[in-house]
């Protein structure tokens, strides 16, 4: 406002308390990205004209601050509310795509006892690694070969099926992993759930699996949302 021949600047500094007189035209910008801003200064003018150019200056001022701010804020992304998970935005690149589709025809194969199928997706030089839980809470850690599941899945008497959905897939060149939830049914009844955490190569014949782990539990599952198996 126009005082007296002076010029002053009111506002509210950073830390809420009012500021008034302070010599000289100074703008704070807390680093809360505009929040609780206060635009805050003292000039001193002697006539009509100076306090005019001193007004165009402090609007100017005020603008580009605010525009910054404004561009600041805006390119911030939403967190997700508590419990939730952020959905993907982008779409997945080939790589990603490919190494999950790798990972689906392990599944397929092992549910249609295709061994040959699976030789062409499954390292028969890696291993897996589970880990479940005993009744008084111990881990049970176990390691099966591959080479030993590639042989033995056509004498396979049980129709197994495993479902996996929320998939996160990282490739760096040529490798990758999927660390995804799972859930797995034996004859058509539901066993168990857990999380894979499949290893991947990339060879010239198209992505591989070398390996993984995963958990098995047979409680506290929740509810697929692929929803029940079609029979």
């Amino acid at each position: 406002m126009y005082q007296n021949g002076a010029i002053i600047f009111c506002g509210l500094t950073p830390d809420g308390e009012r500021a008034t007189n302070l010599r000289t035209l100074s703008v704070d910008r807390p680093p809360s990205l505009c929040g609780g801003l206060g635009i805050r200064g003292f000039v001193q003018v002697n006539n009509i004209g100076e306090f005019m150019r001193v007004r165009s200056l402090f609007v100017v001022l005020c603008f580009c601050v605010l525009s910054a701010c404004s561009g600041e804020v805006g390119a911030r992304s939403p967190e997700p509310a508590p419990g939730q998970t952020a959905e993907r935005t982008t779409e997945r690149t080939a790589d990603e795509t490919a190494a999950l589709a790798a990972v689906q025809r392990f599944f397929d194969t092992m549910s249609a006892q295709d061994s040959a199928g699976a030789r062409s997706v499954l390292d028969a030089e890696g291993d897996f690694v589970s880990v479940r839980w005993a009744e008084d809470g111990a881990a049970v850690v176990r390691r099966a070969p591959n080479s030993g599941y590639l042989s033995g899945l056509a004498s396979q008497t049980d129709t197994y099926l495993e479902r996996m959905w929320d998939s996160d897939v990282q490739v760096h060149g040529p490798i990758a992993t999927v660390w995804t939830p799972y859930d797995f049914h034996i004859n058509g009844k539901f066993s168990h759930c857990g999380v894979d955490a499949f290893q991947l190569l990339k060879t010239d014949a198209g992505w591989i699996i070398t390996g993984g782990t995963y958990t098995v539990e047979r409680t506290g599952c929740a509810a697929s949302p692929l929803g029940s198996p079609v029979q």
